[in-house]
């Protein structure tokens, strides 16, 4: 028969198996299924089309033009209207 002395070193040798085929898994499961990192927040970015390029061009900076900045009168109308005037 199996001394006590015997069976007591198998249990060690199984013990010592089975920790290194828990670490095995536990290594195996942490390559395959990772801890899931935090995710950042979305960053939206938004290309201008031709479109809304030209659009800008034409009306400025603010989307809204007022009438007084169409009609206002520019350096070069102004210096005219002096100079008609004297004439």
């Amino acid at each position: 028969m199996i001394s006590e002395e015997r069976i007591a070193d198998l249990l060690e040798r199984i013990a010592v198996a089975f920790e290194s085929i828990a670490k095995t898994l536990e290594l195996d499961f942490q390559r395959r299924y990772p801890v899931p990192k935090r995710s950042r927040d979305a960053i939206v970015t938004h290309i201008e089309t031709d479109e809304e390029r030209l659009q800008a061009d034409q009306t400025g900076n603010d989307a809204e033009e007022t009438l007084e900045r169409w009609t206002e009168i520019g350096e070069r109308e102004a210096l005219f209207d002096r100079v008609r005037s004297q004439d």
